[in-house]
């Protein structure tokens, strides 16, 4: 499985395991951060039983650029 397919399936599984991300309300309220493989972050909330995907980060993007 290559790279992007690896980021796309982590993505869905959050809709199994959506509370396992780090909860960011300092950030924005309702936020949470998955980290994958220590290189990529996604952040996205939570809306009753959906995950919304906020954004995809690379490497050492600045998290807090969300707050926008």
């Amino acid at each position: 499985m290559d790279f992007t397919m690896a980021i796309h399936a982590h993505c869905m599984r959050l809709q199994i395991f959506p509370l396992r991300g780090v909860r960011r309300d300092d950030i924005r309220p309702n936020l949470r951060i998955s980290i994958f493989r220590r290189k990529v972050t996604i952040a996205y909330h939570l809306d009753d039983e959906v995950v919304f995907i906020d954004d995809v980060l690379y490497g050492g993007r600045d998290i807090n650029l969300l707050s926008d």
